[in-house]
């Protein structure tokens, strides 16, 4: 276990997505994933944000003509259970928003 110190943005971005215990004030323990510490709280175990990348393809130009642009979207791919939820809970549980002044100690597991 690895102390995160200060919790802060600078200091708690390099442990992004990665376990995470944190010790609570009044003696609670958590643990999840460190999803990102955003408008002053820290948040575990948040789904990460979609995004999808347009990529610029440009086509062979040949003799006199000049080349055509055109855009393909990356497409989404399904789940292996397409009738249910995923049936496994996140690592740690649902989201969980903590406000920083309540936290005693935060360590990072790997």
């Amino acid at each position: 276990m690895k102390p995160i110190h200060p919790i802060s943005v600078k200091g708690c971005k390099a442990y992004y997505g990665k376990p995470v215990c944190v010790i609570l004030k009044d003696g609670a323990q958590l643990v999840g994933i460190l999803s990102r510490l955003e408008k002053g709280k820290l948040i575990l175990n948040d789904e990460p944000a979609v995004r999808l990348k347009v990529k610029t393809k440009k086509s062979g130009a040949k003799k006199g003509k000049t080349g055509v642009n055109t855009k393909k979207a990356l497409e989404a791919q399904t789940t292996a259970y397409p009738y249910a939820p995923s049936p496994v809970q996140p690592f740690g549980g649902g989201r969980i928003i903590l406000d920083p002044a309540l936290i005693a100690m935060l360590f990072a597991l790997s």
